[in-house]
């Protein structure tokens, strides 16, 4: 994801069931990127297990994260 590799093109991103099965690497920084994150609580293609991961992964590296869940 260019979020990832190039973190000052961005302010804000929205990410929509994104599914990272890796520990992306994040060149720079995601200090003060506002960063919203859209799951399914029953997705079967991303579990929230992972969705769960991403956000951690991202407030760890500095971002304002927030994660809209729904029942799908």
């Amino acid at each position: 994801s260019v979020v990832f590799a190039a973190p000052s093109l961005f302010d804000a991103a929205a990410l929509m069931h994104p599914l990272i099965p890796f520990e992306p690497v994040v060149k720079g920084s995601l200090a003060g990127r506002r960063i919203l994150v859209t799951a399914g609580r029953r997705d079967p293609i991303c579990p929230p297990n992972l969705t769960a991961r991403l956000e951690a992964y991202l407030r760890a590296d500095g971002a304002d994260v927030t994660v809209e869940w729904h029942d799908g």
